[in-house]
């Protein structure tokens, strides 16, 4: 009998521990998310110093971004749906990483606002993901 409490424990304790890392996991992105909305305000001295970019221009490129995630919401829904929270999530969130290294290499501004828009569209699943226990 006390073999089967032990391990009864264990499995909540194994549990407990998953959930935690899942949800580190998702304040790390979410965190991530934050930081690549703003990075346009934050660069933009340099954006227009390197590339000569007007205030027009900073606009349309933060402005990809939110034209990429609003683009994604239904696709996403559908997405989450047909395929499951784990797959989606991680894809979406693979293709924010693409994003990020094109935008790193970017050399123009049709690049960056290219890059931009896929970044948008990558980290559009953390407002339909709202921790571990939407994954199973």
């Amino acid at each position: 009998m006390t073999a089967a409490i032990e391990e009864r424990a264990a499995e909540g304790h194994l549990q407990r521990r998953i959930a935690t890392r899942l949800s580190l996991s998702f304040a790390f992105a979410y965190f991530f998310s934050a930081l690549l909305r703003g990075v346009t305000a934050t660069l933009a001295p340099n954006f227009s110093a390197d590339l000569d970019l007007g205030a027009a221009d900073l606009g349309l490129l933060a402005g990809a971004f939110f034209l990429g995630f609003a683009a994604t919401q239904l696709p996403l829904g559908s997405a989450l749906d047909r395929f499951g929270p784990r797959r989606v999530v991680v894809a979406f969130l693979l293709a924010a990483v693409v994003g990020c290294a094109a935008f790193a290499s970017a050399r123009d501004f049709l690049g960056l606002t290219l890059a931009r828009a896929v970044i948008g569209v990558g980290v559009a699943v953390q407002s339909l993901i709202r921790g571990p226990g939407r994954l199973r």
